[in-house]
């Protein structure tokens, strides 16, 4: 999805601000969006587990990507609309 490419860089930025104040931080991403199917709506918010990252071992953008935030989203929106098969992503 461009929306989690567009929105890696700001990420990223914050976190690495977070980790120069502190050693070791617990980081989870919410990925918040609305489904439409017929004339229904519904709003479904996927979370991904907290992922320790500390300041010398971490690299981010590993993290974000394949590991982490990407994959983990992306895994979890497929299955959500696997399972309700008519439904659209409509608004993130």
């Amino acid at each position: 999805m461009r929306f989690l490419e567009d929105t890696r860089d700001t990420l990223l930025n914050r976190v690495h601000d977070v980790r120069g104040r502190l050693d070791n931080v617990y980081v989870n991403t919410e990925f918040n969006e609305k489904f439409v199917a017929s004339v229904k709506t519904a709003v479904r918010t996927i979370a991904t587990k907290n992922h320790p990252l500390s300041l010398r071992l971490s690299d981010l953008r590993e993290w974000y990507g394949k590991k982490h935030v990407v994959n983990a989203i992306l895994a979890l929106l497929k299955e959500f609309q696997k399972r309700n098969g008519r439904c659209r992503v409509y608004q993130i």
